[in-house]
């Protein structure tokens, strides 16, 4: 059964647990079936470096949370790069707010917010205890 159907049901065929039928099939060498990831192609990483984040979604049919982690990945930068500009209003709530609030009320991405924070040295808000 192992590498034939999917390891969720080898497991409540034979009445083990999950991880056990997952581990018994990665210590005989039998690749997984049904992988819950789909492996990138290299035409898929190919078109990173051509590419902006959107066209790569709708051609790839990936998430953009897939395309965002595979270009962290390889270190293949956006070609289309979103840029945010930063007015004196939106740089006052930095270090003020959590970095997902400060995200969340510009309508940008978290980690715009951090590096922006990381550049100017404002520290992150403390956290409530």
């Amino acid at each position: 059964m192992l590498g034939k159907k999917p390891d969720r049901e080898v497991a409540r065929l034979v009445g083990r647990s999950l991880a056990n039928v997952q581990i018994r099939r990665f210590l005989k060498g039998i690749p997984n079936p049904a992988p819950l990831r789909r492996p990138w192609t290299p035409k898929e990483d190919e078109l990173l470096g051509r590419l902006g984040d959107e066209e790569v979604m709708k051609q790839t049919g990936r998430s953009l949370k897939s395309v965002l982690h595979r270009r962290d990945f390889l270190g293949i930068p956006n070609p289309e790069p979103k840029r945010w500009y930063w007015k004196p209003s939106d740089v006052a709530l930095l270090g003020k707010f959590s970095d997902h609030e400060v995200a969340r009320r510009l309508g940008c991405p978290v980690r715009t917010v951090q590096v922006k924070r990381y550049h100017l040295g404002i520290s992150a808000p403390e956290a409530y205890g």
